[in-house]
């Protein structure tokens, strides 16, 4: 589960990802959604993805200071995929 540089951001992303979808099944069959840590389980996931994604895009800049670089390559990661949702 885990990458090549040794790290568990996958498995962390997996587990978000399933509390946001478990969070989703409350509100389908209109069951309210339980308290959890004082918030709910796809709010602690949407936490979790939020930092994760602060987190590696710091990181990103920190490796490469190049700030034009930077740019153009979360630029290449984003405008392809939000081009098509904007299209579709």
């Amino acid at each position: 589960m885990t990458n090549e540089r040794g790290n568990a951001f996958d498995l962390l992303r997996q587990v978000a990802a399933w509390m946001v979808l478990v969070s989703h099944h409350h509100s389908f069959w209109g069951q309210p959604e339980p308290p959890v840590l004082g918030s709910t389980l796809g709010g602690l996931g949407l936490g979790i993805f939020f930092s994760m994604s602060g987190y590696l895009v710091t990181c990103s800049l920190l490796d490469d200071h190049h700030l034009g670089r930077f740019v153009w390559r979360r630029a290449l990661r984003i405008l392809p995929a939000y081009t098509v949702m904007v299209l579709v």
